[in-house]
């Protein structure tokens, strides 16, 4: 049995492929492992999916993966909470990649695990083969001083973002966009007339983008 330091939701591929593909999800702030893993049905049958609970409790039951305080000019961040959590949830996927033979993992995150997915892609490329990013931003110091063109470029990335979102706003995932795009990503970048949410047609969109980039053209669905 996989043995990690966090709670975790496994479900198995639905459909097996020679391509073995590990999605794990990070759920955002306040909520915990069940919350993504409820959309798994919806997913590509192929993946193996692994839901992980983030490692912060919170007094009304949820969990976070860093603290963050509610200013009036916005939301600020603990960065040095984050930047602990990540070497803590880098540890958790070296672990699962390992248990899975080098199998390759795909982070799906929503809003703080968005944040986190792409922390890990920046600071750790190698361990990742794609990211998913729900309604998150960048955390402008986790962008390395000498990044690696050549690692990011083979990293594709779909970025999903609400005009309307009043929690992280739009604006900040256009900036994050911009950075991904300039750092040399593989990336898609795509807006809905929704606040802080997935939509089913948000959700449609990414799983074209998983047929064209995670299962191109071998055992289509």
């Amino acid at each position: 049995m996989l043995q990690l330091q966090q709670v975790y939701l496994e479900h198995p591929p639905l459909r097996e492929s020679s391509d073995k593909k590990i999605l794990v999800m990070l759920h955002g702030y306040g909520s915990h492992e069940e919350d993504l893993f409820s959309m798994h049905h919806e997913l590509d049958p192929r993946f193996h999916v692994i839901s992980l609970r983030a490692p912060i409790p919170l007094g009304w039951g949820g969990f976070a993966w860093f603290g963050i305080d509610f200013l009036p000019t916005g939301i600020s961040v603990n960065e040095e909470q984050a930047f602990h959590q990540l070497e803590h949830l880098k540890h958790s996927l070296r672990t699962i990649k390992a248990w899975f033979n080098g199998a390759d993992l795909v982070l799906m995150g929503f809003s703080q695990g968005t944040i986190m997915s792409f922390g890990v892609a920046l600071t750790e490329p190698t361990l990742v083969s794609a990211v998913i990013g729900f309604s998150g931003r960048l955390i402008e110091t986790m962008i390395p001083k000498h990044p690696s063109e050549v690692l990011f470029s083979r990293i594709p990335v779909i970025q999903t973002h609400g005009i309307s979102d009043p929690v992280i706003p739009v604006s900040s995932a256009r900036e994050a966009a911009s950075a991904l795009n300039r750092l040399g990503f593989d990336h898609e970048y795509r807006e809905y007339s929704f606040q802080h949410e997935i939509s089913m047609n948000c959700l449609n969109d990414v799983n074209d983008w998983i047929q064209r980039k995670i299962f191109p053209d071998r055992n289509p669905v």
